[in-house]
């Protein structure tokens, strides 16, 4: 069996969108291949071929993330399959190497990815970064511990008023917060086109509702919902403010002809759980949710801001992309950082993923120590990389590609 590798063209588009679909056990609607063909670059994208069979598929998106002190711009990895039909026979590996290669070649430090299966990914050094929650609550046991008087007022909007003034709440509410990325007109576009990524169904249609939060003359918060027999769907709910976000969930809690509230994709440190009176009755599913990939271990380093000052060196091991076989002391100083190549001790002996895994602030150096995936080389340079990586929320990945 001879595979070849190459990049897809435009016009292959659909046909890749749907053999993939295939493997995901998934349907792609026409509606959805037009929401997503405007993103689709094909310099970032690979495809296998096994004769005249498409039988593996990848690619990126060009995209911005928040990360600690900061922006960073992206991979964001998508649409990795291989049928099954060709599977274990060292297709994805190629792929994933093919991949990394050309994203390195883009400068871009980071490639990150939500993994359908979490056995796959550690191995081409992607690592677990943040985590999400999926939130379910009966109706009745949903009041909040403490009365809250809105200060604003909720107002539906259709759709295209929806389309106009989302977009600037979205950007305010999310500015700077770890793990989320920026949206242009046409990821918004398929926001409100495409299948949200939620496990809700489709969002194209009338059976999703748009309402707002005002205050004072602004907008401050909205939310996407839909109702489906006794259940409310929580698509979206984004806030400016705190009286913003306990005023749209009480917006959704309090819904007649509703018994149960469902909310995917929310973070892990969300308010609600300690809004809400009785916090047992906030069913709470937890699931990884962006993996980290170091592409250039200094780079993506260099990039971050780090929560206190200290300088640490890092022997780093990364067997699949070899030039990230570095010894490297990053320092942080007033709130600069340097990192650089050296010859000295290293403090700290990790592996690539696991790296990813620390990048965002979502899990400390500590827990992978435990777990046997990291080594303190100098006492006591755990505790300092755990109060160096810290950060003040943990990362939220709110948007799927």
């Amino acid at each position: 069996m001879k595979i070849e590798y190459r990049k897809y063209t435009r016009d292959e588009f659909a046909s890749v969108m749907k053999t993939s679909a295939r493997a995901f056990h998934e349907y792609r609607s026409e509606i959805d291949i037009e929401a997503r063909i405007n993103l689709f670059d094909p310099d970032r994208s690979f495809i296998a071929h096994d004769g005249k069979f498409m039988v593996g598929t990848t690619r990126s998106y060009a995209l911005d993330m928040f990360i600690p002190g900061g922006i960073c711009p992206i991979a964001a990895v998508a649409g990795v399959t291989v049928q099954p039909t060709h599977r274990r026979r060292g297709i994805n590996s190629k792929m994933m190497k093919l991949q990394l290669k050309d994203i390195h070649g883009r400068n871009e430090p980071l490639a990150v990815l939500q993994a359908t299966e979490s056995l796959i990914y550690g191995r081409y050094g992607y690592g677990m970064a943040s985590f999400e929650h999926n939130l379910e609550i009966e109706k009745v046991h949903s009041a909040y511990g403490e009365s809250h008087i809105p200060e604003g007022q909720m107002y539906y909007c259709e759709e295209d008023e929806a389309r106009l003034i989302f977009p600037g709440i979205f950007d305010r509410a999310t500015n700077n917060r770890v793990g989320m990325v920026t949206r242009n007109q046409e990821w918004w576009n398929l926001r409100f086109l495409g299948p949200f990524l939620t496990g809700f169904g489709h969002n194209g249609d009338g059976r999703t509702r748009y309402a707002r939060y005002e205050c004072n003359g602004a907008n401050e918060g909205y939310v996407r919902y839909k109702v489906e027999g006794k259940v409310l769907y929580v698509i979206e709910l984004i806030s400016v403010t705190q009286d913003a976000y306990k005023s749209l969930w009480r917006f959704c809690l309090d819904m007649d002809l509703v018994d149960v509230i469902k909310a995917d994709h929310r973070a892990v440190d969300e308010e609600l759980k300690w809004i809400i009176a009785d916090p047992r009755r906030l069913i709470e599913h937890t699931s990884d949710r962006s993996w980290v990939r170091l592409v250039d271990v200094k780079d993506a380093l260099g990039r971050r801001k780090y929560s206190t000052d200290d300088s640490i060196i890092f022997a780093v091991e990364d067997s699949f992309l070899p030039w990230n076989n570095v010894t490297l002391q990053l320092s942080s100083s007033a709130g600069e950082t340097a990192c650089e190549s050296t010859n000295k001790s290293p403090d700290i002996a990790l592996g690539v993923s696991e790296l990813g895994a620390v990048y965002l602030g979502g899990v400390n150096f500590s827990t992978l120590v435990d777990a046997g995936r990291v080594q303190e080389l100098t006492n006591g340079a755990i505790e300092r990389a755990n109060l160096m990586f810290t950060t003040a929320r943990k990362p939220w990945c709110f948007d799927g590609w």
